[in-house]
């Protein structure tokens, strides 16, 4: 298995202290690192065919002095731990996935192409064997193979496609290291003719699936493949504690025959390899599990849904009527998004830093309502119900008209720091500035004329009719719920 190389320890040092320091000749970064002027030089020009290919201009050279240019620092310690050396959950992944695909593996070899020590690796062996033991796998030590994985062959593919699934979801941030690994898996599977081979099944069946369910049949149908020397009778039979232990790729219950013999034909016409009975039932509760899992979780979700829309409602200031449907969507997007926090899956596509702007607002509304309600839900679930309740309220909700308001400033010539208040306001919120006026005007207010009054300095006059509050210009910010409760919304650009 070719797997590009990740840089040495030397070379992301060399990074690092780059990164906290403007400059550095030659001869200090040598002196640094206890090597020859000649060894910087090539671990520089190794670190610069990475930074190339990320389209960096790379750590640069002005005279004998060597450094990373200010627009690129935040890019470059971002890829930093990308193409760094494995943490020790990525170790144990690596592992995992050698050993079920090669059946073993050699302590000392894996410990220099991953450029730890051999103790690090055996500590890393520890939970390597106690998540196969759970699975149902055992470890064995033989002299002159190595460490030796044995166990019915179901139990093995459920362990590969588990962890296959997980680099399939997590691509986008994997360490150069598994991402080769996954590209190689792919390679050897002929991820193309897998990927049609799942289209097809889901355009048969007219089923759409979530992406990561999408991926889960796909790692199914690569194990199939990459396994396909090895063979047991277990891959023709199912238990209940076979069942138990694939819920990660969902739990697998017999189906329909129609949906089998579908899958069975879609495999059969597009695949170069037979799938197991066991594979085709997998296969075939992933496409159900949308609908399933929907019913298992919407009685526990409908009390919840009313209250998150009823607060965010109040915090964006519009009735949200909802219908059936957005309810079930609400319902279907959540039940995934526990599942895949169950499962820590992750899939990273989307980051909520990329939203726009009425979105951005909407998210960040969205988010510690959702968190207060239904506990922790990844990022990527959360821009997914962001959008939808943008799409919904854009279509069926009316918004609420402007709030106006009068502005009370009687400590500054021509009364400027209220004007400045004023388009501060405007900036933020939805509002209408009716009039800037001193407080010996209050009188002349009456209800109807406006729906509040901002003081910027405290006063002992009142308004009877409409409410009136304090607000120091320069400590705006920390009067951002005070307004709000008000029925100020904020601006959704």
């Amino acid at each position: 298995m070719i797997i590009f190389k990740s840089l040495n320890k030397r070379a992301l040092e060399i990074i690092i202290t780059l990164l906290k320091n403007r400059a550095l000749h030659l001869e200090d970064l040598a002196e640094e690192f206890k090597v020859s002027d000649r060894t910087i030089r090539y671990d520089i020009e190794k670190i610069n065919t990475i930074l190339y290919k990320e389209k960096l201009k790379g750590i640069q050279k002005e005279g004998s002095c060597y450094y990373i240019s200010q627009e690129e620092i935040e890019p470059v310690s971002r890829i930093l731990k990308k193409y760094g050396e494995l943490s020790s959950e990525d170790r144990i992944d690596y592992l995992i996935l050698k050993l079920t695909f090669e059946n073993s593996i050699k302590l000392a070899q894996e410990a220099k192409f991953l450029g730890v020590t051999r103790k690090t690796l055996a500590k890393d062996m520890v939970e390597v064997k106690s998540i196969m033991e759970r699975e149902s796998v055992e470890l064995i030590s033989l002299s002159g193979i190595g460490i030796k994985i044995q166990g019915k062959e179901y139990d093995i593919r459920v362990l590969l496609g588990k962890y296959l699934l997980k680099l399939f979801l997590r691509q986008n941030i994997l360490n150069t290291t598994l991402k080769e690994m996954l590209k190689n898996f792919m390679y050897l599977a002929d991820y193309p003719m897998i990927e049609d081979f799942v289209r097809k099944v889901l355009k048969n069946l007219e089923k759409r699936v979530p992406s990561y369910s999408f991926h889960a049949m796909c790692a199914v149908a690569i194990v199939s493949k990459l396994r396909r020397g090895y063979y047991d009778d277990s891959l023709e039979e199912i238990t209940v504690d076979q069942i138990e232990r694939a819920e990660t790729l969902v739990k697998m219950v017999m189906v329909d025959k129609k949906r089998y013999d579908i899958i069975e034909c879609a495999g059969n016409k597009t695949l170069d390899f037979t799938l197991n009975k066991s594979d085709i039932n997998i296969i075939a509760k992933i496409t159900m599990e949308t609908d399933s899992q929907f019913n298992d979780y919407l009685p526990i979700f409908q009390e919840a849904i009313k209250q998150f829309l009823l607060k965010l409602g109040q915090k964006l200031n519009i009735e949200l009527i909802s219908d059936d449907e957005l309810k079930n969507n609400i319902c279907l997007k959540l039940s995934i998004g526990k599942l895949k926090v169950k499962y820590d899956i992750m899939e990273r596509n989307f980051s909520s830093r990329e939203l726009s702007g009425k979105y951005s607002k909407l998210f960040e509304t969205i988010k510690p309502i959702t968190e207060e309600i239904f506990g922790f839900i990844n990022e990527e679930d959360l821009i997914s119900i962001t959008v939808l309740m943008e799409e919904f309220i854009e279509k069926n909700c009316e918004l609420p008209k402007k709030k106006s308001v009068f502005i009370v400033d009687d400590l500054h010539l021509d009364q400027w720091m209220g004007k400045v208040f004023a388009r501060k306001l405007g900036l933020i919120y939805k509002v209408e500035v009716k009039e800037i006026i001193s407080s010996y005007e209050l009188k002349d207010i009456k209800k109807g004329d406006g729906d509040f009054i901002i003081t910027l300095s405290p006063l002992s006059i009142k308004n009877n009719d409409i409410p009136l509050i304090y607000i120091n210009y320069l400590e705006l910010h920390k009067n951002m719920d005070l307004l709000e409760d008000l029925g100020l919304r904020e601006r959704r650009k």
